[in-house]
């Protein structure tokens, strides 16, 4: 059986020892089992990092310039329209 499940945004700080400490007590008291999604800044080279991987895994797929990008972009949006239009 699925339970119904809400969301609170709140703010913390991920201490030394990997532990989540919130800014604020949560919204209820009982104890019971949540799910955590932890959105976090990258650092400038873990970015940088990020982008390479990802202009590599284009460049594997024949994807290497700027202007390759932006036909593939142009492409899936023409797919996405022709779908739209064939579903409506």
């Amino acid at each position: 059986m699925n339970s119904v499940m809400t969301a609170v945004e709140m703010t913390g700080v991920v201490e030394k020892n990997r532990r989540l400490r919130l800014d604020q007590d949560l919204p209820f008291s009982e104890q019971t089992k949540v799910r955590v999604i932890v959105l976090y800044s990258l650092s400038d080279e873990l970015f940088q990092a990020e982008m390479d991987a990802f202009r590599q895994r284009l460049a594997s797929h024949g994807y290497h310039s700027k202007d390759d990008i932006v036909e593939l972009v142009r492409q899936i949006k023409r797919e996405q329209a022709d779908d739209w239009e064939r579903q409506n």
